[in-house]
């Protein structure tokens, strides 16, 4: 499980300040506006799909790297854009709470 966590960070580590930045947009939509609360999501979500768009299309030659380390592309996906999305939803929680 520890190779995992380093692969999957190791994935994500070049993403980050992308996600933040569109972290701190959704948030700024939750702040601004509470009702504007369902088009923090589909931001979110939006940045994962600009993620799997560049690393699949503009740099698939990096998948045999997390293969050839035994772990599937599935996983890794799946690891990095759930830690991503609770961390969002945590803090988006607690942004709303404190807001209201």
């Amino acid at each position: 499980m520890h190779r995992s966590l380093t692969l999957t960070w190791q994935f994500y580590r070049p993403f980050l300040y992308y996600h933040l930045i569109f972290t701190a947009f959704g948030l700024f939509l939750i702040v601004g506006t509470a009702d504007a609360i369902f088009l923090a999501l589909p931001t979110k979500l939006l940045s994962y799909g600009g993620m799997v768009f560049y690393q699949h299309y503009l740099h698939p030659q990096e998948y045999f790297y997390y293969r050839n380390a035994g772990t599937s592309m599935r996983r890794v996906y799946a690891l990095a854009l759930a830690a991503d999305l609770l961390a969002f939803v945590t803090v988006a929680t607690v942004c709303l709470l404190l807001t209201k």
